[in-house]
């Protein structure tokens, strides 16, 4: 006797994004793909979503102001619009994702805490990634000397093994 075994006809696969996930970067950065689960939860607000869509078309200059006046909505648009080149930007210089996601949100603090001083003699995305820049160079800094450090103690302890043979 022998078990039949039928297939039934498989219904379309929704996209991992259809109950408001998004994939946060989507193509390649450097040939290599990013994690398929990497995924953000984009909560929608209940209120003002016509607010919101005014909001996505407006200029830099003008959200950068809006969020001065006590708008924090425009400054989360500025995240939104630059998030991927700045996470692009972070990878490619500390060629790890967990790094590099945590100084493009690194970079993002800081932006929104020295937005004040920013003169608008550039633009923001200008502005956003030398922070970007500068905050990846110091993360090299620091751990490079930490590694530094571990290998000339690595060195030390296999110099004195060989002085004693």
């Amino acid at each position: 006797m022998q078990a039949q075994i039928t297939r039934t006809a498989a219904s379309p696969a929704k996209p991992p994004y259809a109950s408001g996930w998004r994939p946060i970067f989507q193509g390649k950065l450097r040939g290599t793909h990013l994690p398929e689960r990497t995924q953000v939860h984009k909560e929608e607000p209940a209120a003002q979503p016509q607010q919101d869509t005014a909001l996505d078309l407006r200029s830099d200059f003008d959200l950068i102001d809006l969020a001065l006046d006590g708008m924090p909505e425009a400054f989360n648009i500025l995240a939104t619009r630059y998030n991927n080149s700045i996470y692009a930007l972070a990878y490619r210089m500390l060629r790890n994702h967990d790094d590099a996601a945590d100084i493009a949100q690194e970079v993002f603090l800081k932006a929104y805490e020295a937005l004040a001083s920013f003169q608008k003699k550039s633009s923001f995305h200008t502005w956003i990634y030398r922070i970007a820049t500068n905050s990846c160079i110091n993360y090299l800094r620091k751990h490079a000397v930490q590694y530094h450090i571990k290998s000339a103690a690595y060195h030390a302890v296999q110099d004195e093994d060989t002085m004693d043979a």
